[in-house]
């Protein structure tokens, strides 16, 4: 499953643990950084769901907090650049 977020691509990947009868989930989130590309990985609780639809809507949402929270921080600084004031 792969979904587009604020100019970054998530990418979601869940896995049926057959022992634990759980599944688990990760994402990787692409997205390019001046000219390099970066991908970075996030994973999920293990042993928590119970089924794959919540395992991704899940990581999704925590993918999506971690670029919210990248974006935020990119902004601090530029404004802090822009301002000559630290915020």
């Amino acid at each position: 499953m792969a979904e587009r977020y604020r100019n970054h691509l998530i990418l979601v990947k869940a896995d049926f643990d057959s022992y634990s009868r759980f599944w688990n989930v990760r994402a990787h989130i692409q997205f390019n950084q001046h000219i390099t590309f970066r991908d970075v990985l996030i994973t999920g609780p293990k042993d928590t769901f119970k089924s794959q639809k919540r395992a991704e809507t899940h990581i999704i949402q925590e993918a999506k907090k971690w670029v919210d929270n990248r974006l935020r921080e990119i902004a601090n600084k530029t404004q802090t650049v822009d301002t000559g004031v630290e915020t």
